[in-house]
C-alpha cells in the first residue's frame, strides 16, 4: 500500500505546479536495485478462433422436401454414410422416363442399321440411287445420336437420383440441423443442411503483430526457420483451464492485412478425446526465451503512449529514461525504484489534450441524435489539426457528447480554437432547436480528479435546494481554480415538466410546437420604460420597471 501512496504524491506535487506556488520537499534515502542480464521465459497469450481439421457445409444438389433425417446433432459420421433424404418420387419418375426413352432410342438405332444394310446391297446391285443409300446411312447417324442423347438423359437421371440421399463427405461430426422432415430445400439456398467437422485435429487461428512477425523472423533469422524452431505452444480454453494436449504452430501468413496490420497463424492441436469443438474460442499461449535480459520491476516504470520510462539512479541522482521496446527487455511486477529528488519540470505530460464537445436535442432519441447531430459534427471536425482520434456517444435524453483526442504537446488552448471552428462550420446542417440551445467547446479531460457530495444534516434541504446553492455559490469559485476544466452536478436542478394530453391536443388540432410557443410567450422579462428620468426637477429619483409574467 505504501507504493500506491507514494506514487499519489508523485502525482500530487505534479498537479501543485500549475498553482505556481513554491513548496519545499524533504530529502529521503529510499533502497535502491542493481539489475543485470539473465536469461527468461515468458508467455504471450493470443485470442484464437478454433475450428475442425476441415468443416464442410453440406448444401443439396437437388430440389425437393426431406423425407427422412438420418442423424442427430454432434453424431460422429463416416465418410459416405446418409444424413438427409430428399423425395425421391419425381426423380425416380423422371429415370423411369428415361430409360423408356432409351430403349425407343434403341429400336429406332436397329431399324436404322437395317435399313442402311437393306440400302447398302441394293445399291450394290444398281438397284436404287446413291442418293437414297446417303439418305438412309444420314438416318442411321440420326439414329446412333438420338440414342447418345437418350444416354446422357439417362445418366443425369440416375445422377439426380443419387443426389436425393445426401452422403457425408468425410469423417467427422454433425453440427446443427437446422431443417426438419417435410422442409423444402434447393441448391440455391443460402443456409447449409448441415456442417461435418473433421475434428480429429483442430486448426486454432490467432492473429499476429506485424511488430511481433519482425521479431519472430529475427530471433530465427527466418519465418521458415521460425516454424521448425519455435517450440510448443499451449491452449487456454474459454473456461480458464489449460489444454492437455500441446500443439504447433503450422503455417503463418505471407502478406499482412493492410486494415489491421496482423498476420493470421494457424496452429494444430490433436484432438483425441473430441474435447475441442470447430467455432469455439480461447487463447493460445506462446512461450518466449528472452536471452540477456534485464529485468525491471513494474512498478519501477510509467507508460507515456506506447513508451515505456523508468527511473535510474546515476551518482546519486534520478533520472527519467525511456526503456526501449525490444525483446531483449522484460518487465516483470516487482518492487519500485524511484526518489522524491526529481524536479517536477522533468516529469513527462501523462494524457493527451482533449477537447469536449456538448450540446442536447430535447426530445430526440438516442438514434436521432446520432444521425442528425453527431454526424454532421462528426464530418466537420475530423481532420482538424493534430487530431488522434475522437469518441462519441448519445443518449435517449437528447445529450450528445464528442471527445476529440490529440497528440501529446499539442496546445489545449488552440486545440480548443481549431474545434470551435469546425463546429461553428456545422451550426449550418443542425437543427434549429440544437442551434438555439447552442454547442459548447470544453477543453477537459475525461477522468474524474475529484469528488465530493453536498447533503444537510437534518434533512432540511432537499435535493434541488442543494444543486442550486453549487450551481450559484460554489461550481463559479471551483472553475476559477488553475487546472480545473468543467465541474459536473449530479443532482436536480429546478425546473418545470409539461405534461401533455395527446387525445385533447388533437381535439384543439395542437401540436408540441404550438403549447411550447405558449409557454414562452408567457415567461419573459420585457423592459417597459423608466419614470423621472426626463424629469426637469433638480432632484429626480429613477424607478426601473419590468412585466415578469409566467
Amino acid at each position: 500500500m505504501w507504493q500506491i501512496f507514494m506514487l499519489t504524491t508523485l502525482l500530487a506535487l505534479a498537479g501543485c505546479k500549475n498553482g505556481g506556488g513554491e513548496y519545499s520537499q524533504s530529502v529521503s534515502e529510499y533502497a535502491t536495485m542493481q539489475v543485470a542480464p539473465v536469461n527468461k521465459t515468458l508467455s504471450t497469450q493470443y485470442p484464437a478462433a478454433i475450428q475442425g481439421k476441415q468443416d464442410i457445409a453440406i448444401f443439396p444438389q437437388v430440389t425437393g422436401t426431406i423425407t427422412r433425417l438420418c442423424v442427430n446433432e454432434g453424431q460422429a459420421v463416416k465418410r459416405g454414410q446418409v444424413l438427409f433424404i430428399i423425395d425421391q418420387v419425381p426423380y425416380q419418375a423422371a429415370l423411369a422416363t428415361a430409360r423408356a426413352n432409351m430403349e425407343a432410342a434403341d429400336a429406332t438405332l436397329a431399324t436404322a442399321q437395317l435399313t442402311y444394310d437393306s440400302k447398302k446391297e441394293l445399291f450394290a446391285q444398281n438397284v436404287i440411287s446413291a442418293y437414297e443409300l446417303k439418305t438412309a446411312e444420314n438416318n442411321l447417324l440420326m439414329a446412333k445420336s438420338g440414342r447418345a442423347q437418350a444416354k446422357a438423359q439417362e445418366l443425369s437421371a440416375a445422377n439426380d437420383l443419387s443426389y436425393t440421399e445426401v452422403k457425408s463427405p468425410s469423417d467427422g461430426v454433425i453440427g446443427t440441423l437446422p431443417y426438419r422432415v417435410g422442409t423444402l430445400v434447393s441448391a440455391g439456398m443460402a443456409q447449409p443442411l448441415t456442417t461435418v467437422s473433421d475434428n480429429s485435429d483442430m486448426y486454432v487461428y490467432f492473429s499476429m503483430t506485424e511488430n511481433q512477425l519482425l521479431g519472430l523472423i529475427r530471433q530465427y533469422g527466418s519465418k521458415d526457420k521460425a516454424l521448425q524452431s519455435m517450440p510448443a505452444i499451449e491452449l487456454v480454453l474459454n473456461d480458464r483451464t489449460t489444454y492437455e494436449e500441446k500443439g504447433t504452430i503450422a503455417t503463418i501468413s505471407g502478406v499482412v492485412d493492410a486494415s489491421t496490420g496482423t498476420v493470421s497463424v494457424r496452429a494444430a492441436f490433436p484432438n483425441k478425446n473430441g474435447l475441442l469443438h470447430s467455432g469455439s474460442s480461447g487463447n493460445v499461449v506462446v512461450p518466449s526465451v528472452y536471452k540477456d535480459g534485464i529485468i525491471i520491476p513494474r512498478a519501477a516504470t510509467y507508460e507515456v503512449q506506447d513508451k515505456v520510462f523508468v527511473y535510474k539512479v546515476v551518482d546519486g541522482k534520478t533520472h527519467s529514461t525511456q526503456v526501449s521496446a525490444v525483446l531483449s527487455i522484460v518487465i516483470v511486477v516487482v518492487g519500485i525504484i524511484g526518489l522524491f529528488t526529481l524536479p517536477v519540470e522533468q516529469y513527462p505530460d501523462i494524457a493527451p489534450p482533449t477537447v469536449q464537445v456538448y450540446t442536447a436535442y430535447d426530445g430526440a432519441s438516442a438514434e436521432t441524435v446520432q444521425k442528425s447531430v453527431i454526424a454532421p459534427l462528426e464530418e466537420a471536425i475530423n481532420g482538424v489539426e493534430d487530431m488522434t482520434y475522437m469518441t462519441s456517444s448519445a443518449s435517449n435524453a437528447g445529450s450528445a457528447e464528442i471527445t476529440i483526442y490529440f497528440k501529446q504537446g499539442t496546445n489545449p488552448d488552440m486545440a480548443a480554437v481549431n474545434v470551435q471552428n469546425r463546429v461553428s462550420k456545422a451550426a449550418g446542417q443542425l437543427p434549429a432547436e440544437v442551434t438555439r440551445v447552442g454547442v459548447s467547446v470544453n477543453k477537459r479531460q475525461n477522468g474524474m480528479l475529484q469528488i465530493f457530495t453536498l447533503h444537510s444534516p437534518d434533512s432540511s434541504l432537499d435535493e434541488n435546494f442543494l444543486s442550486n446553492y453549487i450551481n450559484i455559490n460554489l461550481k463559479p469559485a471551483i472553475l476559477r481554480i488553475s487546472g480545473v476544466g468543467d465541474v459536473q452536478v449530479m443532482g436536480g436542478v429546478y425546473s418545470m415538466r409539461v405534461w401533455l394530453k395527446p387525445d385533447v391536443m388533437a381535439q384543439y388540432k395542437l401540436i408540441p410546437s404550438d403549447v411550447t410557443a405558449a409557454l414562452a410567450s408567457q415567461n419573459i422579462e420585457a423592459a417597459t420604460g423608466s419614470i423621472g428620468e426626463n424629469s426637469k426637477e433638480a432632484k429626480a429619483y429613477t424607478m426601473n420597471l419590468s412585466d415578469c409574467r409566467f
